[in-house]
């Protein structure tokens, strides 16, 4: 490798961090690294954000909260300075919320082609 030459190569990441940007000031998934940048999907509590129906989750990430979660039906990306510098403990997705959350991302893929 090059001195000075940038890594482009994306790492994948399956992990559940809390944003502190203006754009999203959530828990997100993140599902990827590139560039100091995480590939996220943003979680919430709520039905519609920004006027946009979210994805109902058939069970919440956080094991501790019994409360409806939903998924933001896209995907984003933000500094990986702007994330929690360790990732959550015991979060994760249900079978069927994983598979909503890779159609979430082959969406966004499509969209950024």
């Amino acid at each position: 490798m090059c001195i000075g030459k940038k890594d482009n190569r994306r790492e994948k990441r399956d992990e559940f961090r809390t944003c502190f940007s203006r754009k999203c000031r959530h828990v997100t998934y993140i599902y990827a690294k590139k560039n100091g940048k995480y590939s996220y999907i943003g979680l919430t509590h709520a039905e519609i954000t920004d006027n946009i129906r979210n994805i109902p989750l058939e069970q919440n990430p956080n094991p501790k909260d019994n409360r409806a979660s939903f998924m933001r039906p896209t995907a984003d990306t933000e500094k990986v300075t702007l994330f929690e510098k360790k990732p959550k403990k015991d979060w994760h997705f249900s079978k069927t919320d994983k598979k909503k959350a890779k159609a979430v991302i082959k969406r966004s893929k499509k969209k950024r082609k």
